[in-house]
């Protein structure tokens, strides 16, 4: 698939998927250009890395608690490999 198809299929810019794709102007894919990606290719809407951390990140950011115990999990983690 060529980019031009691509980004139509996403509903995008060829030019903007192209600056994404090549990091130009700092330009990187967030969450919701990388589901669109993904679907137009026939994969499912999570298949890349940044759909599922664009995904954490956001909850992490919106919800106090879990952010509280998501750190206290990874500090005892960390703890323990220290200790090792």
């Amino acid at each position: 698939m060529s980019l031009r198809a691509l980004a139509a299929q996403a509903d995008v810019s060829p030019s903007y998927l192209s600056r994404v794709l090549r990091g130009v102007e700092y330009k990187t894919a967030g969450p919701e250009l990388v589901r669109k990606v993904a679907e137009a290719l026939g994969l499912p809407h999570d298949y890349f890395l940044e759909f599922r951390e664009g995904f954490v990140i956001d909850r992490v950011k919106t919800d106090q608690s879990l952010r509280e115990r998501l750190y206290d999990r990874l500090k005892r983690l960390e703890q323990s490999s220290d200790s090792r």
